[in-house]
């Protein structure tokens, strides 16, 4: 299990594995690129991450299908898993993750409950990529709940990439309601990819 979700210990490892990192964002408005940039030297292992708050922002800028978000809503595992595919299309690094959620205080359902979020990670390794959604459903204000959400896209990324695209590692931390519970892609989808 990773032992800090600081963004130190995230770029210490990012570094140490010779990785640029890149995300899509939706409920987190920009946080986790926030936090990612607040450390000097962050450009070293950062490619930058696309706010695609609004459903066309996410069809323009990610290439989202627009039938996924009807069919699915934008809170969902097949949004996460495209946002991640195409952030990861778009930047060519090696390592990406999306994010789509009710950040609250409304906005929520007896579905999508205040507090869901969805989690695209995605990694790219020997030309070929593979994507994986997870859900998280988290507790308090809505700041409280898109912070929680950027520290836990730096957690699952870390364990994602460790553990090689192995899906029996997201569900090692599926344990207990403050963890995340995966059920979209399983297994992962993985498709070739073009040269970084």
């Amino acid at each position: 299990m990773v032992k800090s979700a600081s963004v130190g210990s995230f770029q210490s490892f990012l570094r140490a594995h010779g990785l640029m990192f890149a995300c899509a964002e939706s409920c987190t408005g920009g946080l986790l690129s926030r936090e990612m940039t607040a450390l000097p030297g962050s450009s070293e292992v950062f490619w930058g991450g696309i706010v695609s708050y609004a459903d066309q922002a996410k069809v323009r800028l990610l290439g989202v299908d627009a039938g996924l978000l009807s069919a699915h809503g934008a809170v969902s595992g097949e949004v996460a898993h495209a946002m991640a595919q195409g952030v990861l299309e778009v930047s060519h690094v090696p390592l990406a993750v999306g994010i789509t959620g009710v950040a609250g205080p409304g906005g929520g359902s007896e579905e999508k409950p205040v507090g869901t979020v969805w989690f695209g990670l995605g990694s790219v390794r020997d030309s070929r990529a593979g994507v994986v959604a997870v859900r998280h459903r988290f507790d308090g204000t809505r700041s409280a709940v898109q912070r929680q959400s950027a520290q836990w896209a730096r957690i699952l990324a870390q364990v994602w990439w460790e553990a090689a695209m192995d899906l029996d590692s997201l569900r090692s931390l599926t344990d207990n309601h403050s963890k995340p519970f995966v059920e979209a892609s399983d297994p992962p989808l993985f498709f070739p990819f073009g040269p970084l």
